[in-house]
């Protein structure tokens, strides 16, 4: 079992799914035309006037949520990260709707290195129950090699590319942009309704459109 020791994030969800971004397109182009970043909101993504511009349109949705990097040193040569179980509840609803989950972290261990690193970690999270435990893993710079897993059987990775490819394409839905809307309104409000009923933090994924 992985326990947390003294490590410490040095960077915010939001800079290091600045830095996950650009190579999860990368990869997903390899299947789909088209792959545009989105962070969804109700009015605006989700307003009357995106209902309509888009009405006819189809899509598939990927979710991915950021994770941080951890270390004690900024010379060390690995990382420990945490999929905290919010996530876990969060890829169960979102799974319903044909929306697959992913966690990334980058593998770097100071914010000099993000600035020029493609290593990173890719995780699914395998279930689909309100679980209030959290998982961590420990992995090697640059090369992302599992050192430890406290949850093997519900943290699922580091995925290949290809492995993440075939991941999208059994699990991703496609959908009519009016239902992805609604889709997209309920999980926000799950989240919302999970972080003050149950889990403490505030963890919101991107999302990824994709077009055939």
């Amino acid at each position: 079992m992985v326990r947390r020791l003294k490590e410490t994030g040095f960077i915010s969800e939001q800079t290091a799914g600045y830095a996950l971004i650009p190579e999860l397109i990368n990869i997903l182009k390899e299947d789909y035309s088209q792959v545009m970043p989105m962070y969804f909101w109700s009015t605006r993504e989700g307003s009357l006037i995106s209902k309509e511009a888009c009405k006819c349109l189809n899509f598939k949705i990927v979710a991915c949520f950021p994770r941080r990097p951890k270390v004690n040193r900024i010379d060390q040569d690995h990382v420990l990260t945490k999929i905290n179980a919010l996530l876990f509840a969060y890829n169960g609803k979102a799974s319903t709707y044909g929306i697959p989950v992913l966690a990334g972290v980058p593998l770097v261990s100071s914010l000099s290195q993000l600035m020029s690193t493609r290593s990173f970690a890719w995780f699914r999270l395998n279930c689909h129950t309100e679980d209030r435990t959290d998982a961590w893993c420990r992995l090697t710079i640059p090369d992302g090699n599992i050192i430890d897993n406290s949850d093997p059987a519900r943290v699922i990775g580091p995925l290949t590319s290809k492995e993440i490819r075939r991941y999208i394409r059994s699990q991703a839905r496609p959908m009519p942009w009016t239902n992805a809307i609604e889709y997209l309104k309920v999980l926000r409000r799950f989240n919302t309704q999970l972080r003050t009923s149950f889990f403490p933090g505030t963890y919101q994924p991107f999302h990824l459109l994709l077009t055939e």
